[in-house]
Formats: structure tokens, sequence, C-alpha cells
């Protein structure tokens, strides 16, 4: 029934071969100072990983997991940057490539973490608008389908996307990668944003910007009177200490979403499910993990970063913090 918006149980997700990256030439390719590369209208960031890293990324999180109450579940999700699925081999093979380094971070986890594999979904839909251009984040449509990867984790029928209420924001806007590099290219196409509203009667949203949580104020998700350049601030805000949303749901499901700022554009259709969802950055956020999920007995938490994320040492000091 579509007009249903708790999910139904499935016996899961039906493998399929996993699909092939299409050969790039690199002589497309034109390469800047700052790390960054563009192809025709489309700018990346290289990824370069370390072994290490990725493996004590994957230990904190078996860390985390040990701590939490029992029968609470962990998961993780790692999300690939848009070099790639849209660039020249050489930059994603060996330590760049981004599936062997969450394979690197998978293999570490322990078996009862749950990996939401959102690089097959993303990499299955790559002739879509799932990146932005001149921005390093997903669109609200790269974010669904990291939400389909995760329904499938959890065992769960996710809401389709022509059951949302789909939304274009007015105008264009300039993202993070224009404004480091100040390519004509990508000034001459910019980008447009777009989103998918939740499948739900309603929802309260309150958030708290600091870490002291001396104040909150209400918000809202999928804003559409957030355009231009701030457009991605449209699908749940900023990036903040915490966020909670409560839901016209009765499932008696409630999620922890520890994230990055990728995590914004994604939280919004939980929202299909939940009855309560807490999120978290901790680079703002002070108080303990532990305490949030057993005060508000929440029965499940994610760790979701994009691939930048998983080494970035402020986001980990942070995190390390509040994950003891």
């Amino acid at each position: 029934d579509p007009t249903d918006p708790l999910p139904s149980q499935t016996d899961g997700p039906i493998e399929t071969e996993p699909p092939i990256i299409p050969t790039i030439e690199e002589d497309e390719v034109k390469s800047t100072k700052i790390g960054v590369i563009i192809i025709k209208d489309r700018a990346m960031e290289r990824y370069y990983g370390n072994e290490k890293n990725l493996k004590a990324y994957g230990e904190r999180l078996n860390k985390l997991a040990a701590s939490l109450p029992s029968g609470t579940q962990l998961y993780s999700m790692v999300v690939p940057t848009a070099v790639e699925l849209f660039a020249p081999d050489k930059y994603h093979s060996g330590y760049s490539s981004q599936k062997d380094c969450i394979e690197i971070i998978n293999d570490t986890l322990k078996p009862d973490i749950k990996r939401v594999n959102a690089y097959d979904k993303l990499l299955q839909n790559r002739d879509k608008y799932i990146y932005f251009r001149t921005d390093h984040h997903w669109t609200g449509l790269g974010a669904y389908y990291a939400y389909v990867a995760h329904c499938e984790s959890a065992g769960w029928t996710p809401v389709r996307l022509d059951q949302m209420e789909h939304y274009t924001l007015e105008g264009t806007y300039l993202g993070s990668l224009y404004r480091a590099t100040k390519e004509d290219v990508l000034k001459n196409n910019p980008d447009t944003t777009e989103g998918w509203k939740p499948l739900v009667d309603s929802y309260k949203a309150t958030a708290w910007d600091k870490g002291d949580m001396a104040s909150s104020y209400q918000t809202r998700l999928n804003d559409e009177r957030i355009v231009g350049d701030y457009s991605y601030l449209n699908y749940s805000g900023g990036d903040r200490a915490l966020l909670k949303i409560v839901t016209s749901h009765a499932s008696g499901r409630k999620i922890l979403v520890v994230k990055d700022s990728f995590g914004n554009a994604f939280v919004p259709y939980l929202a299909n499910h939940y009855d309560e969802i807490y999120v978290v950055d901790p680079r703002y956020y002070k108080r303990s993990l532990k305490t949030l999920v057993s005060e508000n007995d929440i029965g499940e938490v994610m760790i979701l970063n994009y691939m930048f994320g998983t080494s970035n040492s402020t986001w980990l000091k942070r995190f390390d913090a509040i994950a003891e």
C-alpha cells in the first residue's frame, strides 16, 4: 500500500553482479594544484587511502559497538566520492580505490556490525544526477540510493521515489569545489538541487547547534526556502551538535546517526520508518554516545562517513571523545 509509511519486511536483497565503472580517457582530465581534477564540467577531489588509518577507523567502530547497551544494532556506511565513479582508472586504483578501501574497513569490523553497501547502489545509478558537479557532496538522489542500501541491510522495503513528494529548489548554485578552483567551466555549468520529502504524516525536528546544548530551536526537513549557494542545507540543515526528529510513526524504532556532512542529505529518508531519529556531528556534540543511546532507548546506531572522513583527524578526535 503506497499510503502506508511503514516498511514491510523482506527476505533481504537479491544478489546481482556488481556493475563496472566505464573506461574514461586520461586526456579528458584537467588537474589543479589543490588535489582537485576536472573532467568536462565535473570537479572531483583525488583520494588516497592509508591501510593503517582505514583499519583504525574500523577498530573505532568495534570499540563503540562493545560499549553500547546489549542488543543495540550498529551500522557502518562509508560513502565513496565522485572520483571513484567518474574518473579514469588511475584515480581509483591501488590505495586510491575507494572500493578496496571500504573493504579494508569492512574486513576490520566485527561480524555483528552491519555494513551498508552504499557503494554498489551508487555505482548502479552512476548515470543519474547522484553527485553535484561543483561540490564534493552527493545530491538528494545519491543519498536516496544510500537509503535504499540501508533498507536492504535492515531487511526492509524502501519507500519508492514516486511515493514521496519531489521538489526542485529555485535557481542554481556553485559549491565547494568551484569555490576552491574558480574554474570557468564550473561557473558556466552550475548545479541544481532537488529532494524528496519523506512519507510521514507529521514530525517535529529540534536542533541544538552548540555542544553546550544550552539552547534549541524548531527546524524543518527539506526546506524549500533554502536556495542558492546554501541549498545543500535544505535537507536537514548544516552540521550541528544534535538534531532530534520525532515522527508520527509508532513502529518502536529509534536510530542515532553519527555523521559528517554527507549525512545531512541522507537523514530525511529515515523519517519514512523511524519513530525517533537522533543526528550527531562529533565535531560539535560533546556528550557520551552511550549515554544518549541508553537514556533514549535507541535500538540502532549508524556511523555514516564519506571516504575522506574516515581519516579526518578533527572528526576522529572528537568521535573518540564521545565514543568512550
